[in-house]
């Protein structure tokens, strides 16, 4: 009786185990979703359809149909401040990512990478660092003009790598580069320090006082744009002492101040932006066209729930234009308003872009990410292709 019982139970085993290995013949990818969260999307002017991002989980992923699709490349392993940089040739493009061959202190460094072909490979850059870099930004309208930042200090480039100058050294050693605004031989550069500024097309750099900002406050984002002979920057501000290098926004979220315009010149002041925003909102980001500075985007979010904003005066008067609850204006994905994952999961603005020729083109990302080509009039989940 005990081999019958052995054998029935062994027979019914084996049925469970063969209806097991019946595994599907392949797996669709339907998005770059699912998992971690997304950082630093990046929008190629030149060619809007092509939108990067990356990923706190190591991807670095590249859509080349608006959102639609994505490829996770290869020769990439992210780090979640490694945001695309985009140059005068469409080409050409810079970014930060984690170096794969350094087994010395830091272990994850970052290395500055650079592709020739619009993205489908990428191969090293001379390095002026000695423990990594942290952030890169690039000329838009040049593909040699590099700013690099190092925990410490700032390197600048005008032969594309080749050769490095030190920019600017703090003499505390902490120095957060948040955001450039390229203009000629006018260079804008938000810094823990203030606003750092070139006027002779990066061979000198010195930080500028400018009122109307507290002086415990640093530059945690930058961004700029000129029309018309107005330079505009706009800036997001955090607790100085409290911006290193190696944090991001997550870490930096409870210590943001508050936003800022000016109108560059000498003599100009800061003026605190935020308009009727109410004051509970946490913004992360600020940003605009580079051929636009009345039409300006903030996101953020309010007890975690994400939060965009469009101002058409300058930054005078904001509206919200993310309507996350019941999914009014947003087409979901896995997550969302009653989804499997909530908005209140996703982190809120972990990284947003405008497209800088067209200001009604916008990505913003957290957990799961969204677009919009409508101005915020309706957005579209990227974590997963539109028919999913």
């Amino acid at each position: 009786m005990k081999y019958y019982f052995l054998t029935a139970a062994f027979l019914i085993f084996g049925a469970n185990l063969n209806a097991q290995l019946n595994y599907p013949p392949s797996f669709v990818p339907h998005g770059p979703g699912g998992g971690g969260y997304m950082y630093s999307p990046s929008i190629n002017p030149a060619n809007p359809s092509q939108i990067y991002l990356t990923c706190d989980m190591g991807g670095v992923y590249r859509s080349n149909s608006n959102g639609e699709a994505w490829q996770l490349l290869p020769q990439i392993v992210s780090t979640v401040k490694g945001k695309v940089q985009f140059t005068s040739d469409p080409n050409i493009q810079y970014m930060v990512r984690r170096s794969t061959t350094n087994l010395n202190d830091p272990l994850q460094r970052g290395e500055i990478a650079k592709t020739t072909d619009g993205g489908s490979t990428w191969s090293p850059v001379n390095d002026p660092t000695a423990t990594g870099v942290h952030r890169l930004e690039a000329d838009p309208n040049s593909t040699q003009r590099i700013l690099v930042s190092e925990y410490n200090q700032l390197f600048f480039t005008n032969d594309g790598g080749a050769s490095w100058s030190v920019a600017y050294h703090p003499s505390d050693d902490q120095l957060w580069m948040g955001g450039v605004f390229w203009d000629g031989n006018q260079i804008y550069v938000g810094t823990n320090k203030g606003l750092l500024v070139s006027h002779n097309g990066g061979q000198t750099f010195s930080i500028e006082t400018h009122a109307g900002m507290p002086a415990e406050e640093g530059i945690f984002h930058l961004s700029g744009a000129k029309q018309g002979g107005v330079t505009r920057l706009f800036v997001v501000t955090a607790l100085q002492q409290e911006m290193y290098a190696w944090l991001e926004v997550l870490d930096l979220r409870q210590y943001i101040q508050q936003v800022y315009r000016m109108d560059y010149q000498q003599g100009a002041t800061w003026q605190n932006t935020r308009g009727n925003i109410e004051n509970g909102v946490f913004l992360n980001w600020i940003d605009l066209a580079q051929n636009d500075v009345e039409k300006i985007w903030a996101a953020g979010d309010v007890n975690g729930l994400p939060l965009i904003f469009l101002s058409l005066d300058g930054g005078q008067t904001w509206s919200n234009l993310f309507f996350a609850s019941d999914n009014e204006n947003v087409l979901t994905g896995w997550g969302g308003d009653y989804g499997a994952f909530s908005y209140l999961w996703s982190g809120a603005a972990l990284g947003f872009d405008v497209n800088d020729s067209n200001p009604d083109h916008v990505v913003f990302t957290d957990g799961m990410g969204h677009i919009t080509n409508s101005s915020g009039s309706e957005w579209r989940a990227i974590d997963v292709t539109p028919a999913s």
